[in-house]
């Protein structure tokens, strides 16, 4: 087996992963009626979909031989990259709004 095979098939394994996370975070009972409901919880959902829809578009590319000079996967692409600026920002905001407030609450117990 070549590195790219092993790598073609690791991007695969990952990204059928990937891809089962959000799934079953959304339909499993004890999270299906609760992870909407705070922003971690919407963070976390957001953040794994749009990390498997990456590695989905690896497999794409893989499958059907696609870059980014054909049109449609260029599009395809583009749509999907529009979401992770987004999600690591929130995710930024997150860990920095955590900070504070752990600050608040360390400021308040003295």
């Amino acid at each position: 087996m070549t590195p790219v095979v092993i790598g073609n098939v690791l991007i695969i394994i990952a990204a059928f992963l990937s891809t089962v996370g959000p799934v079953l975070y959304g339909v499993l009972p004890h999270t299906r009626k609760t992870w909407y409901k705070d922003n971690v919880g919407r963070h976390l959902m957001t953040y794994m979909t749009v990390f498997a829809l990456v590695l989905d578009l690896s497999v794409i590319s893989i499958v059907t031989g696609a870059t980014r000079n054909n049109d449609w996967f260029a599009w395809v692409r583009t749509m999907v990259f529009i979401f992770v600026p987004f999600v690591l920002g929130w995710r930024d905001w997150l860990v920095v709004r955590s900070y504070f407030k752990r600050e608040e609450k360390d400021e308040s117990v003295d």
